[in-house]
């Protein structure tokens, strides 16, 4: 709006108030005359309102943006042929148009020319990509008198229409189809009767001085414009409100601010027995809006709204509004039900009323023809679908039901299919109030919690450590209590450090850590990671070992940190995993002793962090951990540590798993009682304390939540409803009537309603930023608004307990995270999208930004701004660096973002695919990192999908392809390619290839896919040869390697050793030269070649120790326990398989953690405690249900078997053989020789079972000991390692069919072999075999 546009023309129908008006100025006042009007109604509004609701907050954010759009081209057009839009009403629009008896045919022209304008332009109103439900218009016309008054009382007055023009239309509509329009049989008539003339009315009126008086029409604006309008009202404007001219546009934005999304109890009410032509017809209405507008006011609701449409007439209202929003909403509008029944009855009329709660748009809906406050939602269909089905009753939904059960006593009236409503709905009738219940009190204290944390504290002071996990639900107490039990530790001379995760740090990798280690140097939390830094140098910098690793603290600190020889060639999750343990060591330097670490909300806290949690806990004694967590909200990684510690304290038997979480405790936080919740509110109260019988009213109402008693005991205090009398707080209603508190969500929002508007604004800004925020960054949002005036409200603000100071100055933060959700859920989509999109421009622009800090933040903010193309820019910067952190839940959610806003052409540009394929193999790494192979699987072949690189269909084209990819391998090696051919964007496309192909390598291996393994191996060599001298041509090559050398071809797999090993010794990478060693090392041990092995192990993770990298250290570990359990060197076995399990435990890796547990469950085996290895094998095959590794799946499964018939179990164990016998059909070519140990499981089982007599009790059993000696036989061909075991069992099953002599040669040859391949394990178990035989002959 600009120049001298008058704000009351957006907002009502001036000529018509006008003409109202008079010039009497009588009030109530009524006119009639006669007038063409036009009703237009969204067809399927119902439906689209519940499809739309379906989607959250961004689906009702949609809705009055579509309505809008439909609105405003009607009004256009209406204004355009001189008619004038009267209101609004939910899905509907009426407008007329004004003209002489005998003119009347003329005025229904123009409203037929309108509504054929309409019409005709019906595909150009619809909305592209709402839904298959597009808004559509149906429309009526009508013809006849038009009567119309404003009723009410001086404060709030309200326009009505109706009459027989207004009803011919409403019926016209109904019938009439989406996009068309009909007109009343009386208005066709007057088209065929009447000429034509000129109409009365001008389509462009010039600007004209108003008749009636300012300040009666602005009462006939809600008022919560009227407030709006008075706080925007320029200076230099003069008059009652700012409704005269908007000149700067300032009174647009502060509309908008209106929008939200609110809890509504919608009253829908229609009444019968009014008729508009009665020569009493005013006073009728007026008595009936005064009756009706008294019952709101008297329940603090809003005064509601009087129209006509095809259902007669509608009064409507909803509890909730701005300004008259109670936390007993649902109570006040079912009350508000019966007292408009009771007062329409006395008016001798009669009502059906609904009533529905829910949540619902409240919002400016129009244009700068006509716009209007209006409410949009499913809990508004659906009163207005209860009251059509009510039939002079009282029905409300399910909803309202459950709020407001204790305040009324409710009868089921079955369920309804409401008219446009897809689902039928339960449908509660409301009848008399319940009676107040009273409460009792009962004194119990916090004494035991604080007890157990104080012994706790005393074991960990006597070397021990503890991880304790305190949860509650929010607000319970869960800060208060440990704040209370860290200030008694710190009054005795202890340190505690105290964290606190937030909400938006799941994106940001180690944060919380980062706090933490600020606490421990004294530092304030929020400060510059240089700081932090700095501190950590002057605090290590006699430790030459941590110094040179300080660099991983790159992406922790967000600070740039030039590479030393110990993190150069560290990456992705080997580097998280270094990462995460140098903090843990960090920790240990400059931590006290004993270590008391708190971390506030770690509900919160990233992947990477709760690694570290078990990592710190692990490697360090005289610990204590404590950790708060919402019981709404525990995480999965949470979960998973409470599955460990029950299933290691349930497996212990006598052994020490060394697993952290077995130093896990839980403690649940209950409610407080009613002394607490008295003494609570007497705190927040002063110095005067609560009378008796309020004090138990406020305990009854919190229901046992701290935070809850605080919220309600503060909106007593600044709603006034309490007071100092007599020398204590008393309640100045009586206290029955302070019963209806629903949630600590209502409450809030009631206490933020009573909020100044421009205060307001200040809290959603800092809503926006975050839980905590800076003076700096509102003064950013807040442009507009002077220094001073911010710091003001945030005065305000602290004053009123929403935000506090957070110690620091200029920084703030919100009472509790439940303050600033409600908050933030009050905002505009429009203002929060500004806000964003303004936070994040500013944090792009500062010096932090640009050195890599707040990457998380810029991804966050860019995002909610709509700002797509940076937030995708900043997601893959963010994703690479929690890679580097190892927070892979992290790179997920962020490549997420990357992956919706990809183009979806089906042709990519060069660099589109570069970067599509790159984001793939980012999260294949992610997955593999993590353990999830399946995941990885699943990314790895989309990335060769994009790539271009077909996924195999058949065997026959696989083998096809391997030759061909063997043939090019073979040319590349005669023929060396030269890397200077390729451009830059050549080599990084050659080298994402090839870390494609290495990763579906991977998943084939594990996937026992042996053809599409090679042939990625391969194809990977021949992508990586063409990047030159780099880490993926080392990796590739050592992979292709090793798979030469399981299929027997040594000499070409030396070949490709000696290269990868020349590429990493050239590179100076001891990561990537300890992954040659320990491939070299993984295809020997099938072969029995024991020195090579031992030697490259011991290499490797020596290597993998001087490079930081523990994940490597692990993989060498898992083959150095093969080699000694083939080997049968029981005294070093065990120890092995513990160190193995510690680490792998800690790295967040699932497929590790499986491998460390199996090789500890066969430790169990061999050790003769069979039952503590069906715990661990069990857990293990649960864990690993739909796994992609089968090999470890099959010889988990049978070795299980062979437990279970240990401890008499047959059933199960048979069971368990017949799974493992069904999975090796499966199989084709053998890969891994670990499968072997559940074979050898298996055919122990049966012949053992056959010797006891078992057998005679199942038809299978021969078959299925065939196949156990076939599935043991192939696999040693595959892998020499096996053939002892393979003789062993061949000669008991010859020697229990009654070939004893054949049984004896074949141990003989089960004997010469276990000597030749040093098989002391098996050597053993033939000689006994053999001398227990021989005895029984």
């Amino acid at each position: 709006m600009n120049g001298n546009h008058s704000l009351l023309d957006d907002f009502l129908p001036l000529k018509l108030l006008d003409r109202i008006h008079g010039s009497e100025g009588r009030r109530p006042a009524a006119i009639r005359f006669p007038a063409a009007v036009m009703f237009v109604d969204v067809s399927r509004y119902t439906a689209l309102v519940e499809q739309l609701a379906h989607r959250g907050r961004k689906g009702l954010e949609e809705l009055p943006r579509l309505l809008s759009t439909s609105y405003g081209r009607c009004s256009e057009h209406v204004v355009e042929l001189g008619g004038e839009l009267l209101y609004f009403a939910g899905d509907s629009l009426l407008a007329y148009w004004d003209t002489e008896a005998d003119h009347l045919g003329d005025a229904v022209r123009r409203a037929v020319e309108c509504a054929d304008i309409i019409c005709q332009g019906g595909n150009d109103a619809r909305r592209r990509g709402v839904s298959e439900i597009i808004p559509a218009l149906h429309i009526g016309i009508g013809a006849g008198d038009l009567w119309a008054a404003a009723l009410g009382d001086l404060s709030n007055w309200k326009l009505i229409a109706g009459g027989q023009a207004v009803a011919q239309a409403a019926a016209c509509q109904g019938v009439a189809r989406s996009w068309s329009y009909e007109l009343s049989d009386y208005a066709k008539g007057v088209l065929e009767t009447h000429s034509t003339g000129a109409l009365n009315i001008s389509p462009m009126e010039a600007t004209r001085v108003h008749r009636a008086p300012i300040d009666w029409l602005a009462a006939f604006l809600p008022p919560q414009v009227r407030e709006r309008l008075a706080h925007s009202k320029p200076a230099r404007i003069q008059g009652a409100l700012a409704t005269e001219f908007d000149p700067f546009g300032q009174v647009d934005d502060d509309l908008s601010a209106l929008d939200e999304i609110r809890p509504v109890s919608a009253v829908f009410t229609r009444i019968t027995g009014l008729d508009c032509l009665h020569h009493s017809a005013l006073s009728q209405h007026q008595d009936l809006c005064v009756a009706l507008q008294d019952v709101t006011r008297s329940l603090g609701g809003p005064p509601g709204e009087f129209f006509y449409d095809d259902k007669g007439l509608v009064f409507s209202t909803a509890f909730g509004a701005r300004g008259t929003f109670h936390r007993d909403d649902p109570r006040r509008a079912v009350h508000a039900a019966h007292s408009i029944s009771q007062a329409v009855d006395r008016l001798g009329l009669s009502s059906s009323i609904g009533v529905a709660t829910g949540d619902a748009f409240f919002g400016i809906v129009g244009s700068v023809r006509r716009r209007q406050l209006m409410w949009h939602g499913a809990p508004i269909n659906r009163a207005a679908r209860l009251m059509v089905a009510g039939d002079r009753r009282v029905l409300c939904d399910a909803p309202t039901e459950r709020s407001s059960r204790t305040a009324f006593k409710f009868e089921p009236q079955g369920t309804l299919q409401l008219a446009g409503l897809g689902n039928v709905a339960a449908v509660f009738r409301p009848m008399e109030p319940n009676a107040a219940s009273s409460s009792c009190a009962s004194l119990v204290g916090r004494r035991n919690e604080l007890e157990f944390l104080t012994r706790t504290f005393e074991e960990v002071q006597n070397g021990g450590k503890r991880l304790l996990v305190v949860q509650g639900e929010a607000g319970i107490g869960k800060s208060t209590l440990i704040a209370s039990f860290a200030e008694e530790l710190r009054s005795s001379g202890t340190l505690v450090s105290v964290a606190r995760a937030e909400r938006d740090d799941r994106r940001t990798s180690l944060l919380p850590w980062r706090r933490l280690l600020a606490s421990l140097l004294s530092l304030p939390s929020d400060i510059e990671g240089r700081a932090v830094l700095d501190a950590l140098i002057t605090s290590v910098k006699d430790d030459s070992a941590i110094v040179e690793r300080l660099p991983l603290l790159g992406g922790v600190l967000d600070v740039e940190i030039a590479e030393s020889d110990s993190t150069r060639h560290l990456q992705a999750a080997h580097r998280g995993d270094a990462t995460m343990r140098l903090v843990g060591d960090l920790l240990g330097a400059i931590g006290p002793h004993p270590l008391i670490l708190i971390l506030e909300d770690s509900q919160w806290l990233d992947s990477a962090s709760w690694r570290l949690v078990e990592w710190v806990l692990a490697s360090r004694s005289s610990v204590l951990i404590l950790l708060c967590v919402r019981s709404e909200e525990v995480p999965e990684e949470l979960r998973a540590i409470q599955r460990r510690a029950d299933a290691a304290r349930a497996t212990a038997s006598g052994t020490d798993l060394d697993d952290p979480t077995r130093f896990c405790r839980f403690m649940t936080i209950e409610d407080l009682n009613d002394a607490e919740i008295r003494e609570l509110a007497a705190r927040i109260l002063g110095t005067v304390p609560p009378e008796h019988g309020l004090a138990d009213r406020i305990s009854a109402l919190a229901c046992g939540n701290p935070l809850f008693a605080e919220e309600i005991t503060l909106t007593l205090k600044t709603e006034g409803l309490v007071a100092i009398r007599d020398g204590c707080w008393r309640s100045i209603r009586p206290l029955d009537e302070l019963r209806y508190f629903e949630g600590v969500e209502r409450v809030i929002r009631e206490r933020i309603d009573q909020v100044d508007p421009k205060t307001l604004e200040v809290l959603k800004a800092s809503a926006v930023i975050g839980r905590s925020f800076s003076f700096d960054s509102l003064k950013v949002l807040l442009k507009h608004t002077s220094a001073e005036a911010i710091r003001c409200n945030l005065d305000l603000l602290v004053a009123a307990h929403f935000i506090r100071s957070s110690g620091s100055a200029g920084e703030y933060e919100f009472r509790h995270d439940h303050i600033r959700d409600v908050v933030y859920a009050s905002i505009s989509a429009d203002l929060r999208q500004r806000f964003h999109g303004t936070l994040a421009d500013w944090l792009e622009q500062t010096e932090d930004a640009t050195a890599g800090g707040d990457i998380a933040a810029l991804v966050q903010h860019f995002e909610a701004a709509g700002q797509n193309d940076k937030a995708v820019t900043y997601a893959e910067i963010a994703a690479a660096k929690a890679l580097q952190v190892g927070a892979f839940r992290e790179v997920e959610a962020f490549l997420g973002i990357c992956f919706s806003h990809e183009s979806r052409q089906p042709i990519l540009t060069k660099e589109q695919k570069l970067r599509a394929v790159r984001r793939r193999i980012q999260l294949a790494e992610a997955q593999y990192c993590r353990g999830d192979i399946h995941a990885q699987g699943v990314a790895v072949r989309r990335a060769l999908t994009l790539a271009g690189e077909s996924i195999r269909s058949s065997s026959v084209s696989g083998v096809r392809r391997l030759l061909a990819s063997a043939a090019q391998l073979l040319l590349q090696q005669l023929f060396t390619p030269t890397t200077f051919k390729y451009s830059a964007t050549a080599r990084a496309w050659e080298r994402e290839l090839a870390r494609c192909h290495s990763q579906a390598a991977m998943v084939d291996y594990f996937e026992l896919r042996f053809i599409e393994s090679m042939r990625h191996l391969i194809e990977a060599v021949v992508h990586a040869e063409r990047t030159g001298i780099t880490t993926e041509l080392a990796i590739a090559s050592s992979q292709v390697a090793s798979g030469f050398g399981l299929i027997g071809l040594r000499r070409t797999c030396e070949y490709f050793i000696r290269k990868a090993e020349r590429v990493a010794i050239a590179l100076g990478d001891p990561a990537t030269h300890s992954h040659v060693c320990y491939l070299d090392a993984l295809w020997q041990v099938g072969r029995c070649n024991w020195p090579a092995i031992d030697y490259r192990i011991k290499q490797s993770q020596e290597l993998s120790l001087q490079a930081g990298d523990q994940l490597r250290w692990s993989n060498g570990q898992v083959i150095r326990f093969w080699s000694l359990f083939y080997r049968g060197d029981w005294t070093n076995l065990e120890e092995t398989a513990n160190a193995l399990l510690s680490r792998a435990q800690s790295s967040g890796n699932i497929q590790q953690e499986i491998w460390a547990l199996r090789c500890k469950s066969l430790c169990a085996l061999q050790a003769d405690r069979p039952r503590e290895a069906i715990d661990i094998l069990k857990l293990i095959t649960s864990s690993m249900f739909g796994s992609a590794d089968l090999a470890a799946f099959v010889s988990s499964k049978g070795s299980l078997a062979l437990a279970l018939s240990r401890v008499g179990s047959n059933d199960e164990s048979l069971q368990a053989v017949d799974e493992t016998l069904r999975l090796l059909r499966a199989m084709h070519r053998p890969t891994s020789h670990s499968i072997l140990v559940g074979i050898s499981g298996v055919c122990e089982v049966l012949l053992r079972g056959r010797e006891t007599g078992l057998s005679r009790e199942y038809d299978e059993w021969s078959e299925w000991e065939t196949q156990a000696l076939y599935q043991l036989k192939r696999y040693s061909l595959a892998f020499p390692v096996g053939r002892a075991q393979y003789r062993l069992w061949k000669g008991v099953a010859n020697w229990l069919d009654g070939e004893k002599d054949q049984a004896l040669a074949v141990w003989n040859e089960a004997l010469s072999a276990a000597e030749k391949l040093s098989l002391r394990q098996d050597k053993a178990m033939i000689s006994a075999e053999m001398r227990r035989r021989q005895d029984r002959i």
